[in-house]
């Protein structure tokens, strides 16, 4: 924060704000993310400006009310902003809702899109360069007269999930963004039908938060090239690959794939190359999960944790995943579906916790990814066929599933959340039927529970 005269001008009010931490508290946030934009910006010199400003506010609004949203996670951040732009939709219209940016102190990446601003700032007002001069003036001057009791209403999400329909985005695209990103598209070499892929790298990690904690979660990550299979595969059907991501350094190798990520990154391309794409082919992270906001089914691949994470995500009716296998060193075996459940729980995503429980997570094979490829390919394009062995198996499989809920009221790395949401989407047959041991549960445990 050196140099940061804005935020010395904030703190001239400490004195007055000595006897109330709360307000000291937002303070703070507020300084974090004066922070992250490096701002520099003496208000002293616009007092009356600002205060002329401020009191026509208050005369357009009733109550002028601040909400935090962290926005460190494409994953995290997406969902919470549809939730708000729902819920403040639904509000009284005397009531300003004033969105500020909200940052964990170990985190340094500041924004991880800032296109995600224009996008929801048709329906959101958020604090932004170009205004947060102003609101630091407020927030030194009437933070008393500021609405915080809803500051961490989204702190966490809730417990639903959002219906989208194939290909029709739940936050459309402006005449404007779609005249910018279209060209952008021929470019990249983008002329058929396409998917999206992402594999999971720990490189945003190592550069926005610290190395050993990259390192503690890489058993999220996999290899783009073990989508290999599957992408010749659908290029074999005239349907091309887009490699989507930010901070990948792992080379693609896999013939006809555009190199999105390394070649043509560009913010606004992260959503409309979503909205465009049949699917994504996707692993354990954020942005296979939002995808479906933007009318986009996803097929996750090498997921890990698996008992949490769904809070407010779209559904397509689509969506499907595999998991990692969890092989138990002391048990000698790979874990059932309802022992992975209760791991998933203890360790959530941590290789230091799967190393102290003898748990080694292998990764997903081409050809489990190639199999479950085809499998979201014909369910979208009508061609798959339920057979009498798939209804009985995914009845066993959802009877798991829900046995385990109802007997944990909250999981451990959501405990200080309200609720939480196991996957509401399939896991690919194809997988779950060459893995019949995940379905092998002692009855003991199901009967009765649901």
């Amino acid at each position: 924060m050196k140099n940061n005269y804005l935020l010395n001008d904030i703190l001239e009010y400490k004195t007055r704000l000595r006897k109330d931490d709360k307000e000291r508290y937002y303070i703070k946030k507020f300084g974090r993310y004066l922070s992250m934009l490096e701002f520099k910006k003496n208000f002293i010199l616009y007092r009356k400006k600002y205060e002329k400003r401020w009191r026509k506010l208050c005369t357009k609004f009733e109550k002028i009310r601040i909400v935090g949203v962290e926005f460190v996670s494409i994953g995290e951040t997406i969902p919470r902003l549809f939730l708000m732009r729902r819920d403040f939709e639904k509000e009284d219209k005397s009531i300003l809702n004033v969105v500020l940016p909200i940052f964990y102190e170990a985190y340094t990446g500041g924004i991880y899109n800032e296109k995600i601003l224009e996008l929801f700032g048709r329906d959101l007002y958020f604090v932004t360069k170009s205004n947060i001069d102003f609101w630091a003036y407020v927030l030194a001057k009437h933070a008393e007269m500021i609405d915080k009791r809803a500051f961490h209403q989204y702190y966490a999400r809730k417990s639903e999930y959002f219906p989208v329909q194939i290909g029709k985005p739940l936050l459309p695209f402006t005449e404007k963004q779609i005249k910018e990103a279209e060209p952008k598209m021929k470019q990249m070499g983008i002329r058929n039908e396409f998917i999206c892929l992402h594999a999971r790298e720990n490189r945003a990690k190592e550069l926005d938060w610290a190395e050993a904690l990259a390192k503690d979660t890489s058993c999220r990550d996999c290899d783009i090239n073990s989508y290999k299979k599957a992408c010749l595969y659908m290029e074999s059907l005239g349907i091309q690959s887009v490699r989507m991501g930010k901070y990948e350094i792992r080379k693609c190798n896999i013939p006809g794939v555009i190199d999105y990520a390394n070649n043509y990154y560009d913010e606004l391309m992260d959503f409309y190359l979503l909205s465009k794409s049949k699917f994504i082919l996707g692993s354990d992270s954020g942005l296979p999960a939002i995808a479906g906001f933007w009318g986009c089914p996803m097929l996750m691949t090498n997921m890990v944790p698996i008992c949490y994470g769904f809070e407010s995500c779209p559904n397509t009716g689509f969506d499907m995943y595999i998991i990692k296998k969890y092989y138990s060193q002391k048990e000698k075996r790979y874990l059932n579906l309802y022992e992975i459940l209760d791991a998933s729980n203890e360790c959530d995503m941590y290789n230091s916790r799967f190393r102290k429980r003898g748990i080694i997570l292998e990764n997903n094979t081409e050809d489990e990814i190639l199999e479950a490829t085809k499998e979201m390919n014909e369910r979208i394009d009508g061609c798959w066929v339920i057979s009498a062995e798939e209804e009985e198996d995914m009845k066993k499989y959802h009877l798991i599933m829900d046995s385990w809920k109802n007997k944990h009221t909250y999981v451990l790395p959501r405990r200080k959340c309200k609720g939480y949401m196991m996957p509401f989407h399939k896991m690919s047959y194809s997988f779950l039927k060459k893995n019949r041991y995940l379905l092998d549960v002692d009855d003991s445990l199901l009967e009765n529970n649901v």
